[in-house]
């Protein structure tokens, strides 16, 4: 008689040493947490909201006289240096000078 011939048994994979936490995922996540999060988490009423909206209140407001004559002022020089069709290289020079002489 001839032994009881047993196939071996199909070898099983072993067991993975790789962390399931991939930091790549948890980066996209993240990053999709932030971007459908619809407020800051800040209060509307709150000081530090009245505080950040402040600054852009303060530059629609109308400017100084002195900003103002300065403005006129360049634009005046802008208009006279397209007058003499000199390159723009030329424009921070003319531009300098025209703005030192006192306005006649």
């Amino acid at each position: 008689m001839h032994p009881v011939f047993t196939p071996p048994l199909p070898a099983t994979p072993a067991p993975s040493r790789r962390s399931p936490f991939n930091p790549w995922m948890a980066l996209g996540a993240l990053g999709l947490v932030l971007l459908l999060n619809p407020g800051t988490g800040q209060a509307k009423d709150s000081p530090a909201a009245k505080d950040a909206k402040a600054p852009a209140e303060a530059s629609t407001a109308p400017a100084s006289a002195p900003a103002q004559k300065q403005r006129n002022r360049m634009g005046e020089c802008s208009a006279q240096f397209k007058a003499t069709g000199k390159p723009g290289s030329e424009r921070k020079a003319f531009m300098q000078e025209c703005l030192r002489k006192p306005k006649a």
